[in-house]
């Protein structure tokens, strides 16, 4: 097919005179790579009758071959192993409601539960937006995300979790508005994300343990993309653990 539908355009440039120029292929797509490290404070497990609270700090790079322009992130998977718990119906909540009209200064003080920044590219300038965790209960965690360039951008990005049996615990996934994705006509092309949860004073348990497996707590991250020069689509998937002891 790939074959004769070039031959149909040579023979129309070859009539008209006109220049062609073939669809794009996969091998237009830059080869990405995704990476991840994630880290507990305290390290050490609690048990299922003394659950410990953890802070989790991470870090998440997004690599993309020489000579290409990164990819716009739409969104992502993230599965968490056996031996973590959310706790988030334990504490204080915000609607999203609130936070889209008065931001997370609108919230309950104690439902703020993290905060991160990122690193994008916006053409030819470096954008940093800021994230702010906001608890919403058992099922769904809200962060709050401000872009200042090329625009000033706010949206309340919704990560929606799923609590499973087997060897993971949970699914949450998320996706990005297109508002952040393309602002004022520039495509946002994100680099790396840092970012912070649990641990506060006032919600040491949101992000508890209950054992430590061996070799740590498991978890899978699949990113998604949008190569906007071409529209394909396209994925990464990095997987690791979080070192912790009994």
């Amino acid at each position: 097919m790939k074959i004769r539908t070039c031959s149909t355009l040579l023979a129309v440039a070859a009539v008209t005179g006109a220049a062609v120029v073939p669809p794009a292929s996969a091998q237009d797509v830059p080869q990405t790579d995704v990476k991840a490290k994630v880290r507990a404070t305290p390290t050490k497990a609690g048990t299922t009758a003394s659950p410990r609270g953890h802070t989790f700090r991470a870090t998440v790079k997004v690599a993309t071959e020489p000579g290409f322009d990164p990819p716009i992130v739409t969104g992502a998977e993230i599965l968490v192993g056996r031996g973590v718990v959310w706790n988030g119906d334990d504490y204080a909540k915000c609607s999203k409601r609130t936070l889209d009209r008065r931001g997370p200064e609108g919230c309950p003080r104690k439902s703020i539960m993290g905060a991160g920044t990122g690193t994008a590219r916006a053409d030819t300038v470096i954008t940093k937006p800021d994230f702010v965790f906001v608890n919403a209960g058992a099922e769904r965690l809200y962060v709050y995300t401000t872009l200042y360039h090329p625009a000033l951008v706010q949206e309340t990005l919704v990560i929606r979790r799923k609590e499973l049996r087997g060897r993971w615990r949970y699914h949450d996934t998320f996706r990005v508005p297109k508002s952040l994705q393309v602002v004022a006509g520039v495509p946002i092309q994100v680099t790396g994300i840092r970012f912070r949860i649990g641990g506060k004073p006032y919600a040491r348990k949101l992000v508890a343990s209950t054992s430590c497996p061996r070799g740590g707590w498991r978890y899978r991250v699949k990113v998604h993309y949008l190569h906007d020069l071409t529209g394909e689509r396209s994925s990464d998937v990095v997987a690791s653990r979080i070192a912790c002891r009994r």
